[in-house]
């Protein structure tokens, strides 16, 4: 008995080891990164997007930030800038109260080499899309957070699916959507972490964080009805979108980020207050605005 409870003391102690080393090592990589970049946003010249057509539409990376995350975007831009497949365009959607006059040096550096800089109506985490679907409907989207330094070829392994699957969405994080019975839905924290299927699986369901790709056409036209997506589902833009793909039958599925160990994306500590706040309203209320828009569109019968 003494034995077995040494071993398991032992294994305890290992682990926590473990743990801490791999906290330290993505503490490390998290600085060596933000380093680099910083260095970067005050000394590069190079363009960080590319005129390249690598399929029939541009490649449009789009994305949104607020209150004090806008003076760190830099470093998700960076990290966007650095790609092995330069995107053809990377769209920065701000709102209220940022302006032509308060926004950081560092994102008025970047726009000299290819970032695009537009000002927007106040539509919350639905800005990260919205707004470029609406101005560039032609062209395929790649929606991006701006609390995180993404690897090197997040866009090289977008694209060549892309080219494979060209009217699929893809994802490279999110859940499957689980019944009970009599359809009825589980609630969101019963999904599972990461269980969305790596084929086309209309029960799939994409998380924005780790990026998304909308090929042209892959959503509803109701999209774009604001009164509606801040009613239903204020805080639910992943809700809403994918019920939007839902109601245009598009197929979506999940992709691999097979890359190095140190080539991973790398949250940005100092977003990380904000972005654990938003978490929680989100995940007390997802059952909610799961219900509101499902309900409203019918999304239960297409998904049975």
């Amino acid at each position: 008995m003494v034995d077995s409870f040494l071993k398991k003391i032992k294994s305890l102690i290992n682990s926590s080891v473990k743990n801490d080393l791999m906290g330290i090592n993505r503490k490390i990589k998290e600085e060596i990164l933000i380093n680099n970049y910083s260095n970067s946003v005050l000394n590069s010249n190079e363009i960080g997007i590319s005129d390249e057509k690598y399929t029939q539409t541009n490649i449009i990376i789009s994305l949104t930030s607020y209150s004090k995350r806008v003076n760190n975007v830099y470093l998700t831009i960076e990290s966007l800038f650095n790609q092995t497949l330069k995107p053809n365009k990377i769209i920065l959607n701000l709102n209220s109260p940022w302006n032509e006059n308060n926004i950081p040096e560092t994102l008025k550096k970047q726009r000299l080499r290819g970032l695009e800089i537009n000002f927007v109506e106040d539509f919350k985490s639905y800005d990260k899309l919205i707004h470029t679907l609406k101005t560039n409907p032609d062209d395929t989207i790649i929606t991006c957070d701006d609390d995180v330094m993404y690897p090197f070829d997040f866009v090289e392994k977008f694209i060549l699916n892309h080219i494979e699957d060209p009217n699929t969405i893809l994802f490279y994080r999110g859940h499957l959507i689980k019944f009970y019975k009599d359809d009825i839905i589980c609630p969101y924290n019963k999904w599972g972490i990461d269980e969305a299927k790596s084929f086309n699986n209309i029960l799939n369901f994409p998380n924005g964080n780790c990026g998304i790709l909308y090929p042209k056409n892959s959503l509803n036209d109701n999209v774009f009805d604001s009164k509606k997506f801040m009613k239903l589902a204020p805080n639910g833009d992943d809700i809403w979108f994918k019920a939007m793909s839902v109601l245009e039958n598009t197929p979506v599925k999940k992709i691999e980020l097979e890359t190095h160990p140190f080539n991973k994306m790398i949250a940005i500590g100092v977003s990380q207050e904000i972005a654990l706040w938003m978490n929680n309203i989100n995940n007390s209320e997802n059952d909610i605005q799961i219900k509101n828009v499902f309900e409203e569109f019918d999304i239960i019968k297409y998904l049975k």
